[in-house]
């Protein structure tokens, strides 16, 4: 948030990001005016002597987009961060006959974002993530502790299907963790089913085999959730004998 005090530029951003931006500026107390504006999916727009039009891609967070920028020198795909999944837990599956539709005639320049894109082989389906998450959940004899990224939503709303399956309620631990949350459920994107959603002083109240605390801090953040319990820190939560913690992230 703080470039906006030294380039003063519209920011174009898909209804969850601009959500997102409008929380962080908020929370980082900087009142200056925000030319943000709201673009979906397939929008077209003159940018100076560009021609610039968003696309879906697939992706952990939602309304994820790539970038069809028309110069006078030719096309500039941008990518952003994206994964080929075709059967995704959340939004829509990769559309590989629409990215090669965009992709001609000739691309002058492919500007693409996708981790371990340089890794042999093909990335797994976030369906293979939901098994492994259900067979660990359903054998833990005691609490469920779940850290990921704050923004991966779908993993998320995997952990609250999961929930529902094996009778077990769901509190959020971190500020960016309810907060993206909250968003999410509000612009449609995080389904949650009744009665799974309790706030952390009442799971903390409930017998330890009914509880699944999703929590930030799969990256050792240092003033993270996770690292707050793993440090003995935290003012709420002790990690205790029979708890399981599940790192769902990449490390």
């Amino acid at each position: 948030p703080y470039l906006l005090d030294h380039v003063n530029v519209p920011i174009y951003a898909p209804p969850f990001a601009s959500e997102l931006i409008k929380k962080k500026l908020k929370r980082s107390r900087i009142n200056q005016k925000l030319d943000l504006i709201p673009i979906t999916v397939g929008d077209q727009k003159k940018i100076g002597e560009f021609f610039v039009e968003w696309f879906s891609v697939c992706h952990s967070i939602p309304d994820s987009t790539g970038l069809l920028i028309d110069t006078p020198k030719g096309k500039i795909i941008h990518t952003g961060d994206f994964k080929i999944d075709h059967n995704p837990i959340l939004g829509n599956p990769s559309n590989l006959a629409e990215l090669a539709d965009i992709s001609s005639p000739e691309v002058l320049l492919l500007m693409a974002d996708s981790t371990n894109a340089d890794d042999e082989g093909y990335s797994g389906s976030d369906r293979e993530v939901f098994t492994s998450l259900l067979h660990l959940i359903s054998n833990a004899k005691g609490r469920v502790f779940i850290s990921s990224f704050a923004s991966h939503i779908a993993r998320i709303q995997m952990v609250f299907l999961i929930a529902k399956l094996c009778n077990r309620k769901v509190a959020f631990s971190g500020r960016s963790m309810i907060d993206n949350a909250k968003i999410s459920q509000e612009l449609g994107h995080l389904s949650i089913p009744d009665g799974v959603k309790i706030t952390l002083p009442q799971a903390l109240s409930l017998p330890k085999d009914q509880v699944i605390i999703i929590t930030t801090g799969s990256q050792g953040e240092p003033t993270s959730s996770l690292v707050k319990m793993a440090s003995k820190t935290h003012k709420e939560i002790k990690i205790k004998k029979g708890d399981t913690i599940i790192i769902s992230a990449s490390i």
